[in-house]
């Protein structure tokens, strides 16, 4: 059975917030989206996300898209 890693995604950014000690309203103003989407992408599928908005996490958190992606595509069940 394969990984669903959009949510597996969001899992990954909600520890680094967490990590960082940053609520989900402060880290949301922080980076400047509702708080709604913000929950949203670390608990939901959103559908045409802004690939910039990620970036702008990424790089909050100080996490690269290979922090994220690398270690999902490596715990999924591709074989």
């Amino acid at each position: 059975m394969g990984v669903n890693t959009n949510v597996y995604i969001g899992d990954k950014l909600r520890i680094a917030r967490l990590h960082k000690g940053l609520s989900l309203d402060e880290f949301a103003k922080k980076i400047g989206v509702s708080k709604v989407l913000l929950w949203e992408i670390e608990n939901r599928i959103v559908e045409n996300l802004d690939t910039q908005i990620l970036f702008v996490i990424f790089k909050e958190l100080d996490i690269t898209y290979d922090d994220v992606l690398g270690s999902c595509i490596q715990d999924a069940d591709f074989l």
